[in-house]
């Protein structure tokens, strides 16, 4: 995932559209549809969309047709 400039503790991860048309195995443009549908929230920076990964996560457990593991930390909720 690619850092933001100027990033905070506060702020969620980003990625770049190739490397979540990588993740998702899918195409750029397909992604670039799911920004324009509202499934995956993303905000356009110096050009490029930054696709917030908590989106990515939240679109994956959404579409997947099995229950995804769920990690350590958020089993201690």
């Amino acid at each position: 995932m690619t850092p933001n400039p100027g990033e905070t503790g506060s702020q969620a991860p980003r990625a770049l559209v190739p490397e979540v048309s990588a993740l998702l195995r899918c195409s750029d443009r397909a992604v670039l549809r799911l920004i324009g549908s509202g499934d995956l929230v993303a905000s356009k920076v110096a050009g490029k969309w930054l696709v917030d990964t908590d989106s990515i996560t939240a679109y994956l457990d959404k579409t997947s047709n099995r229950p995804r593991r769920r990690r350590q930390r958020d089993m201690a909720r």
